[in-house]
């Protein structure tokens, strides 16, 4: 199977990575907030030029945030999110107008929830924390009007978190320096290979079943798991 790695990295524009309230109020530029701080609890990161060929098999796509001295944390306690991606072909900013809202804006059918315990707290090009993707990026980069190049969003909202709870990291590059600057990173790897059905079920999005990869948490994270079917004879992988 080929596959292709790519990096891409939130450039020096404030809202691009910007947390808020639902109604795109109360707008902190430049930082991370993954929870909650009063009301600021949806965080959204954009992408922009990100090249990915449209309809690819995602192999895995995840969001590296990069800890901030003093931009908050609670040892010890809890950040719970839900993260979604823009459901748009060229993702904009979020801001205040009616149905560009983070709590308006159209979304992904599909979500992954995150729970972060957080401890010690460092500086630098530390990665705080990594964030699972996958099914949302493959979602986006599915859209028939998607095209490489596009940008691409995600939004983290706060599903529980108490006040005051929540990742703080780095929101921009506001260097020009790249990765070296610690903004928020997406990281893919995609194959142009068709995509195995093994492990997958099919769940109905309102028009059309759509494959679903089986996950199995092994203690430690979420795994495929092929799905068996019992033939009269063997246990044997199969696609439902």
């Amino acid at each position: 199977m080929a596959e292709t790695a790519v990096n891409f990295y939130v450039a020096y524009n404030g809202p691009a990575a910007a947390s808020y309230n639902a109604a795109g109020n109360s707008r902190t530029e430049w930082r991370v907030r993954l929870g909650r701080d009063g009301d600021k609890d949806h965080q959204a990161i954009v992408w922009e030029g990100v090249v990915i060929p449209q309809g690819v098999t995602i192999l895995s796509a995840e969001v590296n945030v990069f800890a901030r001295t003093g931009y908050g944390y609670t040892s010890g306690t809890l950040s719970k999110t839900r993260w979604f991606g823009r459901a748009s072909d060229n993702a904009p900013y979020y801001s205040s107008t009616a149905g560009n809202r983070p709590g308006d804006a159209p979304r992904t059918s599909s979500y992954v929830d995150h729970d972060r315990v957080v401890a010690s707290w460092t500086v630098g090009d530390t990665i705080h924390s990594k964030f699972d993707v996958t099914s949302i990026v493959q979602e986006i980069i599915n859209r028939p009007g998607w095209a490489s190049g596009n940008s691409l969003a995600v939004l983290a909202v706060n599903n529980g978190s108490a006040d005051g709870n929540y990742v703080g990291g780095y929101g921009a590059d506001t260097s020009g320096g790249g990765a070296s600057a610690h903004p928020p990173e997406l990281n893919v790897t995609y194959t142009t290979d068709a995509p195995s059905t093994t492990g997958q079920i099919k769940v109905f999005d309102g028009s059309t079943f759509v494959p679903k990869p089986v996950k199995v948490w092994n203690g430690t994270e979420w795994v495929t798991k092929p799905v068996k079917r019992w033939d009269g004879s063997n246990w044997v992988e199969t696609n439902y």
